[in-house]
């Protein structure tokens, strides 16, 4: 006759009773303890570098997060799209979108404001 030990609920997360004994597990994003059989630890998922930019460990998971200038993809949650910054319409006159920033420029006749680069001067300002 066995004896199910799983009714004493001595695994942290999972218990599956075994002839004589019993076996824990754990749910995804955790493991074993090897120190104690009974308990579980998070595994920090971001030592695998998954994420295309930075990643940051969660309890059984983790979340990848993008530089300014880029956000996460919403098809792919480790990747990162350049956000095109021309699309506010930041510039006065001229938009180019570069690879996580934009640069104003100017049409013939002005230049672009030292002070303001998002902003042209006339030939006379």
């Amino acid at each position: 006759l066995d004896i199910d030990e799983c009714t004493t609920n001595p695994c942290q997360q999972n218990c599956k009773n075994t002839p004589g004994s019993f076996q824990c597990s754990c749910r995804v994003g955790y493991k074993v303890d090897p120190k104690d059989l009974t308990k579980c630890k998070d595994i920090d998922e971001c030592t695998t570098n998954p994420c295309q930019q930075d990643c940051k460990n969660t309890a059984g998971s983790f979340q990848c997060s993008c530089g300014v200038g880029y956000k996460v993809d919403p098809k792919d949650l480790t990747k990162c799209l350049d956000i095109d910054e021309c699309s506010t319409k930041p510039c006065q006159q001229n938009c180019k979108n570069t690879a996580g920033s934009f640069k104003c420029s100017c049409n013939v006749g002005y230049k672009v404001d030292p002070k303001d680069k998002t902003k042209c001067l006339g030939k006379y300002q």
